[in-house]
């Protein structure tokens, strides 16, 4: 095999196992999905939550094998489409809720988000008829297209201090 192309597989497959290496796991943490990142700092992403009822509490951080992760997102369709959940409040270190994390929520009712949070991508609780009650503070500086589209439940939105 040529010399140059011994190398070039030999980085080919370096960068693949790093790139996966920075993956821990996906892992289930008391009924929550959470993509486990360990590169840098220890970071989580929710990514599921089949069949989880009631109130929703995102904490601040989840530890699995003795490491401390950082919860910092929510990936697109997590919580879609369930019917149970009634209550949400995610933790201060999440900056991303991203596009139908809760489209079709239709039981949510209220919703804290985290001191934190920047961004509610595209149509992040469209759908949410239930929904009546939103508290956040200030760092939200972006609102994806339609995020709240059909939330007919919509009494009133604090604006958390």
């Amino acid at each position: 095999m040529n010399k140059r192309i011994q190398v070039f597989l030999t980085m080919f497959l370096l960068s693949i196992v790093l790139a996966t290496s920075a993956l821990a796991a996906s892992v289930k943490i008391d009924g929550i999905y959470y993509e486990l990142y360990k590169k840098g700092s220890p970071f989580a992403k929710v990514v599921k939550g089949d069949g989880y009822a009631g109130k929703i509490v995102i904490p601040n951080t989840v530890t699995y094998e003795g490491v401390e992760y950082k919860v910092t997102s929510f990936a697109a369709d997590a919580f879609n489409s369930n019917y149970d959940i009634t209550s949400l409040v995610i933790g201060d270190n999440v900056t991303a809720i991203e596009a139908n994390s809760f489209t079709f929520c239709r039981s949510l009712y209220s919703v804290t988000l985290g001191k934190s949070l920047v961004s509610i991508g595209d149509k992040a609780f469209c759908w949410c008829s239930g929904l009546a009650v939103i508290k956040f503070s200030d760092s939200v500086t972006s609102i994806g297209t339609e995020a709240f589209r059909d939330c007919t439940s919509f009494g009133i939105v604090f604006r958390a201090l």
